[in-house]
């Protein structure tokens, strides 16, 4: 399951974790394409209650501020269905703009820690560390 004309997305089953990422380099998550977005990851957490997403930004190199309130919309979809959302290779420069606008208090991001560890790390845990504000 994909984005039709946005950015492209890719859901990888691992052990306990479906990683959502984006396929492709250099992706930005505009006005346009940040909809289509939240609608792709809308639709697969509705269709998999209580699925542990690890979004991963690796490729994201623009987030506008309508991509924010899509995580926000993401975020209350998998909280209504008992799921859970970690976010992991952002930038420096998006994870700046999670800790300016205290988004970091609402995901749980894991900066600074290869896109590879936190896979295996959130695998191998016994209960998944969901943060909550």
């Amino acid at each position: 399951m994909g984005a039709q004309g946005g950015v492209p997305i890719n859901f990888n089953d691992t052990e306990s974790v479906v990683v959502v990422a984006t396929v492709g380099a250099n992706a930005s998550l505009d006005a346009e394409g940040s909809k289509e977005f939240g609608d792709t990851i809308v639709r697969y957490i509705k269709a998999h209650p209580g699925v542990k997403l690890l979004i991963n930004f690796q490729n994201i190199t623009y987030l506008s501020s309508a991509a924010l309130s899509e995580l926000l919309r993401i975020n209350e979809a998998a909280d209504q269905t008992g799921g859970a959302i970690q976010l992991c290779g952002l930038s420096k420069e998006i994870h700046r703009v999670f800790e300016v606008t205290q988004l970091s208090k609402v995901f749980k991001v894991n900066p600074g820690e290869p896109v590879e560890k936190t896979i295996v790390r959130l695998n191998s845990e016994s209960e998944w560390d969901v943060f909550r504000a």
